[in-house]
C-alpha cells in the first residue's frame, strides 16, 4: 500500500473538524521553520538593540559599536523580509494543496479561456458562454 493510498484512507476517517485541521496543518507546515527563523533573527536584533547593559546601563550594545549598530540593520532587513513575504508562501502553500500549478489557475498564455466545447472566439471568450 503506497504513503498517498494510507493518506486517502485516513481521511475517510475524519469528521469535519478534523479535515479542517488537517488542511490547515498542512498549509502552514512548510512555512513553520521561516517564521521561526524570522522570530529568532528579530529577537537577536532586540538583544542588540534594546537592553541597556553598558555604561552603568544608559547605552545598548549598538550604541558603543558601529560593528553592531550594522548588524542590527542588516538583521532588520532579514527579519523583516521574512514576515512581508509570509503572504506569499501562505499562497504558494495553499495552491501547492489544491493541486496547482505555480500560475495557480492563471489564463492560458496567449490570454484566450478556453470554455465547454474548445472553440474560442476572437477576442478569447468562448462562444459557448454567450448563447442567450
Amino acid at each position: 500500500m503506497s504513503r498517498d493510498a494510507v493518506k486517502q484512507a485516513a481521511k475517510q476517517n475524519q469528521n469535519v473538524l478534523q479535515r479542517i485541521v488537517t488542511a490547515l496543518a498542512e498549509i502552514f507546515a512548510p512555512l513553520i521553520p521561516a517564521i521561526i527563523t524570522g522570530g529568532l533573527i528579530l529577537g537577536f536584533r532586540n538583544c542588540i538593540d534594546s537592553l541597556y547593559l553598558f555604561e552603568n546601563g544608559t547605552k545598548t550594545l549598538c550604541d558603543i559599536s558601529q560593528f553592531w549598530a550594522g548588524l542590527d540593520s542588516f538583521l532588520w532587513l532579514i527579519g523583516e523580509a521574512v514576515f512581508h513575504m509570509l503572504p506569499v508562501g501562505i499562497c504558494w502553500s495553499v495552491t501547492k494543496k489544491m493541486g496547482r500549478g505555480r500560475a495557480g489557475g492563471a489564463q492560458q498564455s496567449d490570454g484566450r479561456r478556453n470554455h465547454g466545447n474548445g472553440r474560442t472566439g476572437v477576442d478569447g471568450v468562448s462562444e459557448d458562454s454567450w448563447k442567450l
